[in-house]
């Protein structure tokens, strides 16, 4: 019975996708994008830029890396100073303020 019911919903969905659909014009292009560099970075968690720099964070990092990619400078100890416990940093954002060095937002 179990069998049945997730074969119909699985059927019904795949109906949906394909009748949601029709009636659209395809694109007259497709977009195809490649690969031209890779850059080994400290942090996997989110990335922003300020149009010049790049800032990575990682579980327990923040590094700054310039528009060629070298490491400008890397915090290890980003919770230093806070209150709570805090586990990770997670995805971060850009702030610009008008000062010289922009904010990074976590």
């Amino acid at each position: 019975m179990m069998k049945k019911r997730i074969t119909g919903v699985c059927a019904a969905l795949t109906l949906t996708g394909v009748l949601s659909g029709c009636g659209q014009k395809q694109p007259a292009h497709k977009t195809v994008y490649e690969l031209s560099s890779v850059h080994e970075v400290s942090g996997r968690q989110g990335i922003c830029t300020d149009g010049k720099d790049y800032w990575v964070s990682g579980s327990t990092t923040l590094a700054r890396y310039d528009h060629d990619w070298n490491l400008i400078s890397e915090n290890t100890d980003p919770f230093r100073g806070y209150q709570i416990e805090v586990n990770h940093i997670g995805d971060i954002d850009i702030y610009l303020t008008g000062k010289k060095t922009p904010s990074i937002v976590l």
